[in-house]
């Protein structure tokens, strides 16, 4: 008999729109520990909720894996649902899935940015709290986007037309790493992961031609910035980037992220996600470009004894 784990992953195989954090392919690449929770209207897949167990303080969590901004459910929708009745359905399959998610000490998961399931997740004990992304809208033509940008954020743009030369760049993950590292401890800002792992996920979503690498250089073949893109069918996400700390370019970093963003529209994709951030300075930034600001949901939710602690000191 097919265990959960061994359907889902057949499922996927035949189904692309799934959501790429929520592929197999994906999560294999970030985590070693992952199942799915399969849900069933009847006979009739309805949903699958892939779930990661990391081990903290000696207790099962479920939190995002490293370098996945969103996890979730990917809902089946039956052919003859009517819209009038999506909703209900989706929350029909999300209180189905929070009675049947396994125990864990500490629940901290953000969720895509389509899903807003609020009120069963307040019903089962979840802290709601609301996160924002930046997403670009890449259905627009070229010159409607560089339109929609700030001055400023066009004359950086510009600026990289004049001087820089985007080239990709697959075994630069290091140097990504070193100076994106540089640039969080200048913030004070923890810093998830290693250069390693970053360097063999890279290398890896590159293989799958799920992702790729890029930077931009000067006239003399200087590097002044890197980005780490990946995609799905539908979409493509900006997960990490840097401007070099030691050959700074006021405008490397604004003209890179806009090469992104068109090398996605050409390639088909319907939005970028800047996986937006908290940070008030990244925000603004990001909405130098034509971006929307999309709220999305951060649930929480502490069984343990030792993170109710914690969260009081927090």
């Amino acid at each position: 008999m097919q265990s959960n784990k061994e359907r889902y992953i057949e499922i996927c195989s035949r189904d692309t729109s799934i959501p790429l954090f929520l592929q197999p392919l994906w999560l294999d690449l970030v985590t070693s520990d992952w199942d799915v929770l399969l849900l069933y209207n009847g006979s009739a897949l309805s949903g699958a909720l892939p779930y990661h167990t990391s081990v903290l303080k000696k207790t099962a969590c479920f939190i995002n894996p490293i370098w996945t901004p969103y996890v979730g459910i990917h809902i089946f929708y039956p052919s003859d649902l009517k819209e009038s009745n999506k909703a209900r359905f989706e929350e029909q399959v999300w209180l189905q899935a929070l009675e049947q998610l396994p125990s864990f000490a500490k629940i901290h998961i953000g969720l895509f940015p389509s899903q807003l399931p609020a009120a069963s997740l307040r019903a089962h004990g979840f802290q709601v709290l609301a996160r924002q992304t930046f997403v670009v809208d890449l259905w627009q033509d070229e010159a409607s986007l560089l339109a929609a940008c700030k001055d400023s954020t066009k004359r950086h743009i510009q600026a990289g037309q004049k001087h820089l030369l985007l080239q990709e760049a697959p075994h630069d993950a290091l140097l990504l790493w070193k100076h994106y590292a540089t640039t969080l401890q200048e913030k004070n800002t923890t810093i998830l992961g290693s250069a390693s792992a970053l360097a063999k996920v890279v290398a890896q979503s590159i293989a799958l031609h799920i992702g790729a690498l890029y930077k931009v250089v000067d006239e003399q073949g200087v590097a002044h910035a890197w980005a780490w893109v990946v995609w799905d069918e539908q979409r493509a996400y900006y997960l990490m980037g840097a401007r070099s700390s030691e050959a700074p370019h006021a405008s490397a970093l604004t003209y890179l992220l806009w090469q992104m963003m068109l090398l996605q529209k050409s390639k088909g994709k319907m939005s970028f996600d800047l996986e937006g951030s908290m940070d008030q300075g990244v925000a603004n930034y990001y909405q130098g470009f034509p971006t929307q600001k999309t709220m999305y949901v951060a649930a929480q939710k502490n069984s343990h004894w030792l993170w109710k602690l914690r969260a009081l000191f927090q």
